[in-house]
């Protein structure tokens, strides 16, 4: 049995598929697999207890980490594998609060902001000048302000937009 942080530091140090497993000896990994690990690699990084993965790359790990073989994770992976999988069902409700409609594309990049508000994650919105990102913000900070206050930081040219 080789351990994952062994195996991926063999294929960091060369592009072969033999991946040496012990001194002189080495195992053929398939083009398949190799490349996988070398994916998983990607979003890795050594810790003193095996790999460790940040819970940004979750969702693009999880089919990855189920065709690599037998996976040990500790309980704060498996809780935010959960978190992760329960808000595909949410569906968030807009703020009674809010005076405003959402376009179809608006309320999209609303519903993905509390998504990755639910997860504890940092967004961007960004897309051209016109498109309503203001008015999504403002969705989910009155959402927010429903358990207490929220920092803005805007310019000048949006403070009328948020009284």
């Amino acid at each position: 049995m080789i351990e994952m942080t062994d195996l991926l530091a063999s294929l960091s140090k060369n592009s072969s598929r033999f991946v040496e497993i012990k001194d002189g000896q080495f195992i053929a990994l398939t083009q398949e697999f190799s490349r996988r690990l070398r994916e998983l690699n990607r979003y890795s990084e050594p810790f003193s207890k095996g790999v460790r993965f940040h819970p940004l790359s979750v969702l693009a790990l999880e089919g990855l980490l189920s065709e690599v073989g037998q996976l040990k994770s500790d309980r704060a992976w498996k809780e935010h594998m959960m978190h992760i999988e329960n808000v595909q069902d949410i569906q968030p409700q807009l703020p009674p609060t809010l005076k405003a409609e959402l376009r179809d594309y608006q309320r999209q990049g609303y519903n993905w902001l509390f998504r990755l508000s639910y997860w504890k994650f940092g967004a961007c919105l960004a897309d051209d000048m016109g498109l309503g990102k203001t008015v999504q913000a403002l969705a989910m900070l009155l959402y927010h302000s429903l358990n207490g206050k929220c920092l803005v930081i805007a310019p000048t040219s949006v403070c009328s937009k948020l009284d």
